[in-house]
């Protein structure tokens, strides 16, 4: 699921995933099993390989933002074309400062250090 996912940082720097490995547990055997008994999942430690790509300036960036807003706007509160909710969060997004903004904007994922 995460092979070709591209990167940003919020200096605009990327990088695309070229390979995913699992290389242990996320968490102690303990937590592990709670996990599986009440969640049915199990969290990996995984690493990542990845390629460099040019650096993206911040337009570029809120104009990807903008694209997947539109393209898959279920994944972003259930927002539809219909819905009052989606043009605002598009200016919002628009209107951004800087990358670093975006992710809380989006409620994108962040990945956690171990």
């Amino acid at each position: 699921m995460q092979l070709g996912m591209e990167l940003v940082d919020a200096n605009g720097r990327g990088w695309i995933v070229r390979s995913v490995t699992r290389v242990g547990r996320a968490e102690s055997l303990l937590k592990s099993l709670l996990s599986i008994l009440l969640f049915a999942k199990l969290q990996s430690r995984i690493e990542h390989e990845l390629d460099a790509l040019e650096p993206l300036s911040l337009d570029e960036v809120k104009a990807r933002a903008c694209a997947m807003l539109e393209a898959f706007p279920e994944d972003y509160g259930q927002y539809d074309y219909s819905d009052n909710v989606l043009a605002p969060l598009l200016a919002e997004v628009r209107r951004a400062k800087d990358i670093a903004s975006l992710p809380e904007l989006l409620g994108l994922d962040s990945f956690k250090a171990y």
